[in-house]
């Protein structure tokens, strides 16, 4: 863990926390704008989103302040553990201009041990990241005698559904025939979506393919991660689908995936086709954008108060 001097180098500090944050999240979100008053009263905000890679944009709102037409800044993005260390970091340099938006943009890769050492030290799926920047003239950092510190929460909302769906007289299904499902949340609220289970033939062999469309939805997306099972006559997973993805409307067709084969229900079916009826359960957990609280800020001089307030908010 870095010292709390090293902590303090920075004229300004932008802490967000993200609540019910998770690998399977998949959105775009956008921090809470704050302003820098050291820095001209330059008006920013976070841009971060997690789809084929996980990636950090710090954004100015040119348009938004009162600031310089130009500013050079150093800055640095990083992924805070629940004890304040850093998990992951970059760090840049660069031009921001006062136009709509001036951005720049620094990638962290996605990868599994990124995440499960995530896991690990975010015991409450809380994400938090921070941002630090200096003001700078050509190469060098301009002093500053203020360590000012802005803070912001949000909080992504989430609904998990879990159901089971029974496909009856299935070992009459045709290739190509389909049959669909359409579910909402029990709160009535969006999005709508159906699930469309066919039987495709693949290399002489019938796979039971699924695929999940957005039916109807006022929002522009959402990130969904499901899970599919089949099961057996006693309720046990035996072949399981699980997946994520960004869902949006309107859109015709998404990528069906295959769960299981046609023969292999049929060659098991006392267990797996009681009655001839095939039983897939179905978990989704649906994100549907977040709310965010206003940025609270620090104007302190005080190395002590600059302290208490960093170890309570990180």
């Amino acid at each position: 863990m870095e010292s709390i001097a090293e902590s303090q180098r920075a004229p300004f500090t932008f802490i967000w926390t993200i609540e019910n944050f998770s690998p399977q999240t998949c959105l775009n979100l956008f921090s809470p704008s704050f302003i820098v008053q050291s820095m001209g009263n330059t008006k920013w905000y976070i841009d971060l989103e997690e789809h084929d890679e996980f990636g950090c944009s710090l954004v100015r709102e040119g348009n938004e302040d009162t600031g310089p037409k130009s500013i050079e800044i150093d800055f640095e993005i990083a992924v805070l553990a629940d004890n304040g260390s850093v998990l992951i970091s970059e760090k840049g340099q660069d031009v921001f201009k006062k136009k709509p938006y001036s951005f720049s943009s620094y990638l962290f890769e996605l990868d599994d041990p990124l995440w499960e050492k995530w896991r690990k030290v975010s015991s409450r799926d809380i994400l938090t990241i921070r941002c630090r920047m200096w003001k700078t003239h050509g190469q060098k950092r301009v002093r500053s005698t203020s360590a000012d510190m802005g803070f912001a929460c949000s909080k992504l909302r989430v609904e998990q559904n879990s159901f089971i769906w029974s496909i009856r007289d299935f070992s009459s299904l045709l290739v190509r025939q389909t049959k669909i499902l359409s579910w909402q949340s029990p709160t009535n609220e969006e999005p709508k979506i159906s699930l469309d289970l066919n039987l495709f033939d693949y290399k002489n062999k019938e796979e039971v393919n699924i695929c999940p469309t957005l039916e109807k939805s006022r929002d522009c997306n959402y990130a969904i991660s499901y899970s599919i099972s089949v099961l057996d006559a006693r309720g046990r997973e035996i072949d399981c689908l699980i997946d994520r993805r960004r869902m949006e409307y309107p859109k015709e067709h998404y990528l069906c995936s295959s769960i299981i084969s046609k023969s292999k229900l049929i060659a098991n079916k006392d267990l797996y086709l009681k009655n001839d009826v095939l039983l897939l359960g179905c978990t989704f957990k649906i994100g549907k954008g977040f709310i965010s609280k206003p940025v609270e800020y620090s104007y302190s001089t005080s190395s002590e108060k600059q302290t208490s307030l960093l170890f309570l908010m990180v």
